[in-house]
């Protein structure tokens, strides 16, 4: 079920990490050495991390326009709040504390300092900012303007045909992409089309 609360007024959450109290924001608080801002703190109270609708943001810049995939939350496993500090501190500064990973395995930073929201491009490990506040970066997500291309209904339709007269023509499987740069493989988990995710392995395409 999505969950909605007061801060994410036009933003739904599911598939979030359940209830957490007053005692396990303060010990993450005791793990980082700084205090939460407070719309983050009310954040997690109220959400404790998921995955939001909308889910589309881009960079001050415009640099990068990308998703969400989820909101990191205190729980355990790959979306928890202290492992992914744990994972990022000895690469990005410790002013900086993930708060969530896009579809392509990059980062949103929020600065305990400044309180600016960054997003971190795991290849080069460069930060781009986004906006100055959390509570700005909830209310400007957006959702993506549906623009469905041919690879697009050729993945939900599940039209292997389309994806063997690609490899006739020459194209290398793991070549192709959608414009968030996700692999056909990742597309296909994500959207659940195990009989293409089949086809796409028995043709070569790396699945690690």
């Amino acid at each position: 079920m999505f969950h909605q609360s007061k801060l994410t007024r036009h933003m739904k959450l599911k598939e979030g990490f359940g209830n957490i109290d007053e005692n396990e924001i303060l010990n993450f608080e005791k793990i980082i050495g700084e205090q939460l801002p407070s719309e983050y703190r009310t954040f997690l109270k109220e959400n404790n991390g998921g995955r939001p609708k909308p889910n589309i943001f881009k960079t001050l810049k415009g640099d990068y326009e990308t998703d969400i995939q989820f909101f990191f939350g205190i729980t355990s496993g790959n979306y928890d709040l202290e492992e992914n500090f744990n994972r990022l501190k000895n690469i990005i500064s410790i002013d900086y504390i993930p708060i969530a990973i896009d579809s392509g395995g990059n980062f949103v930073l929020l600065n305990l300092n400044t309180r600016e929201i960054y997003f971190l491009d795991w290849n080069n490990k460069e930060k781009y900012l986004v906006t100055d506040t959390f509570k700005s970066f909830i209310n400007e997500i957006y959702n993506l303007k549906k623009e469905v291309t041919e690879l697009d209904k050729a993945i939900n339709s599940q039209n292997i045909f389309y994806f063997e007269s690609l490899l006739e023509k020459g194209k290398q499987i793991d070549s192709i992409v959608n414009k968030f740069n996700q692999s056909i493989v990742v597309i296909a988990s994500l959207k659940g089309k195990y009989k293409l995710l089949k086809f796409f392995i028995e043709n070569g395409a790396k699945y690690e």
